[in-house]
């Protein structure tokens, strides 16, 4: 019905969170949508370690309810792992630094065997990264890869993946190796889901096809714009076109987001419009692109870009190892535009915490808390005018 059936508050990494007052049809249109694409039964079982009142982990809870299956909840997604290998779930939601992790994990593995079974495993995986020698070597290292599946998540059908950008390249090579990794994408203020890829429909690269046939998307000035029965009533106390467009007489939600859209219908994200900002030197910068470049780097747990109006880059690092980071770094400015190379960093070892703040509850970073944090260091980063 139209009824109001919840106020979910934004996770807010910038500015102030709004209250999001969703109502009972915005998730009956998500349940209904997302169990014609994810068919599941009472045998199967999904393991939950996304907060409830998240958005995305509340839909995927009602749409197993819907479908009788049994959830597994766990407390402390520091315990995922050894949740995974010991209850092997069918159905995994999940954010994208989890399985990033499971990818750099996998590498390091191999890197550590010796011998011929580190020239086996080398060949396997570098197969598993090129689709085209993927094809050919398939036959030869399917029991590399099966056993790889074995050790991650060996009764999953679907693990689908929502919350951040997800590397192209880690999706394509577990996608590879045999994991169903389906990409998607949303807000809380369309209840969530906007898009996703889904069984022989998934474009490695992109968030998927619009999510039911009512739901519609259209850009304006590169920014993604979406109108259907997901998208909510309002903010709670603001005005009821606040965050709407209208665009040919329609009404539109404005998303914050840049997109791209094919002519098979994939969307790809490519940015918050908020967050790109301009250096000194007038050049445009994606900071989440460079960010996620610097958290495949061995140790490095999450990274936040900085620079605005300045001549520079520079980033914050919380690691829990900080080996050859220097190294590592270097290598990857090497691939980045100048402008986009990280001059200064400051690495801290703070455990952070959804808790205390520091991460939204699908585990981003809080921009304005980690700025607020390192004032001090950012100050001395940009305090010679000579660089």
């Amino acid at each position: 019905a139209k009824d109001l059936c919840t106020i979910i508050y934004t996770s807010g990494t910038s500015g102030m969170p709004k209250g999001v007052m969703l109502n009972y049809d915005n998730f009956g249109f998500q349940i209904k949508n997302a169990s014609k694409r994810f068919v599941i039964n009472h045998t199967d079982t999904s393991l939950a370690f996304l907060p409830i009142a998240h958005v995305f982990q509340r839909m995927i809870t009602y749409m197993c309810i819907y479908n009788n299956v049994q959830i597994i909840l766990i407390d402390n997604p520091r315990d995922i792992a050894q949740y995974i290998d010991w209850i092997k779930p069918s159905l995994l939601v999940t954010v994208p630094r989890l399985l990033e992790k499971i990818y750099i994990g996998i590498f390091q593995k191999v890197s550590q065997q010796k011998g011929i079974r580190k020239l086996i495993g080398s060949m396997a995986l570098k197969a598993a990264k090129r689709k085209s020698t993927f094809r050919i070597a398939k036959p030869f290292l399917f029991f590399i890869y099966r056993s790889i599946v074995q050790k991650i998540a060996p009764n999953a059908r679907f693990i689908i993946v929502g919350g951040a950008r997800m590397d192209p390249k880690v999706c394509a090579f577990l996608c590879n190796i045999g994991l169903p990794v389906y990409q998607g994408y949303g807000m809380t203020e369309t209840s969530p889901v906007i898009a996703c890829n889904y069984p022989k429909n998934n474009k490695i690269g992109t968030v998927g096809k619009v999510f039911g046939r009512q739901t519609e998307v259209t850009t304006h000035e590169r920014e993604l714009l979406v109108r259907g029965p997901g998208v909510m009533m309002g903010y709670y106390g603001h005005e009821s076109d606040y965050g709407f467009i209208t665009r040919d007489g329609q009404k539109w939600l404005q998303t914050g987001d840049l997109a791209d859209i094919d002519k098979d219908g994939f969307i790809t994200i490519v940015g918050r419009a908020k967050n790109q900002f301009k250096t000194s030197n007038g050049k445009y910068v994606n900071p989440e692109r460079i960010e996620s470049e610097m958290t495949k780097i061995p140790g490095v747990e999450y990274a936040a870009v900085f620079g605005e109006n300045k001549p520079f880059l520079s980033a914050i690092l919380y690691c829990g190892d900080n080996t050859n980071i220097d190294n590592h770094l270097q290598k990857m400015n090497d691939t980045l535009n100048k402008h986009e190379r990280i001059v200064k960093y400051h690495i801290s070892q703070v455990q952070l915490s959804i808790a205390n703040g520091d991460l939204t509850p699908s585990n981003k970073l809080v921009r304005p808390i980690v700025e607020k944090n390192f004032h001090h260091v950012l100050e001395e980063f940009y305090s010679d005018k000579l660089i």
